[in-house]
């Protein structure tokens, strides 16, 4: 219903183009029929009266104007001439030919079908980008992502762009510490036990490194008892840091804690 209300215009007016095109090709017609009555009329002498006058020729005579008859063929034409009405044989004259109307009339269709189908077109695009505007500001409603109801498309399609990249970084940065952690010994901020075996496993086999190397295991022992979790933390961290004083000449060089007490040292290429 919608649609045909908004193609109501458009039919409307098409229907008085067609209507106007018509008249005017009639009225031209009129015109021209009306100038060869003229010129055949000139050839003859015009009875006296005021009645309907019959332009005719019949078969082997010559041309003719006499009283109109009481019965016409039907396919004479009366044109009006001097206030009288002159009806004419259609043999004798030259009307208009029908295939510049039609053409026009034809030119008026196409012109309508294209303009419905532009029309379509735009309400189409029309109703996608509402579409489109719908979601956008649902996703931001989500994200609870401020934006005004004057706020463009494009901002608003930027401004979630730039969410999403934010939340991409933040996300990178979650897997990264995460995996981070995961080599980490939580407690001396060194490699852990899987980190140690990752890298031994590395300079193993990838036949790019170096064919020597030195492996230490060092284990912290205690003249106490029992040591305290903090005492322990501490004195495996002093270790960890006089091993890595001591290293720092091997740049290569892998600390890891790999048990309680105790703590590993990787140097690669060492003969």
């Amino acid at each position: 219903m919608q649609r045909l209300h908004k193609l109501g215009l458009p039919i409307l007016l098409a229907v008085v183009a067609a209507v106007v095109i018509q008249v005017v090709w009639w009225q031209v017609g009129q015109t021209l029929l009306q100038q060869q009555v003229t010129v055949l009329l000139q050839q003859l002498t015009v009875p006296v009266g005021a009645g309907d006058l019959w332009l005719h020729q019949p078969e082997s005579m010559a041309l003719q104007l006499t009283a109109a008859p009481s019965s016409l063929p039907h396919d004479a034409i009366a044109v009006l001439w001097n206030q009288r009405l002159v009806w004419t044989d259609l043999g004798l004259l030259s009307p208009l030919p029908h295939w510049p109307l039609l053409v026009l009339h034809s030119f008026i269709l196409v012109a309508f079908w294209q303009w419905t189908r532009q029309a379509s077109r735009l309400q189409h695009t029309a109703d996608q980008q509402q579409r489109l505007q719908t979601h956008v500001r649902a996703l931001l409603d989500f994200a609870n992502l401020p934006a005004s109801e004057q706020t463009s498309s494009i901002e608003q399609l930027s401004l979630l762009q730039k969410h999403l990249l934010h939340q991409q970084r933040r996300d990178e940065e979650i897997r990264r510490l995460v995996r981070v952690q995961g080599l980490l010994d939580q407690d001396l901020a060194i490699g852990n036990r899987i980190y140690f075996e990752s890298k031994l496993q590395h300079y193993l086999t990838d036949s790019a490194e170096s064919e020597s190397g030195a492996l230490f295991l060092i284990q912290l022992s205690h003249p106490e008892s029992e040591v305290q979790s903090s005492q322990l933390v501490q004195r495996l961290s002093g270790c960890a840091e006089l091993i890595g004083q001591l290293t720092t000449v091997y740049p290569l060089s892998v600390i890891a804690r790999v048990a309680e007490n105790d703590l590993t040292l990787l140097i690669p290429g060492l003969d």
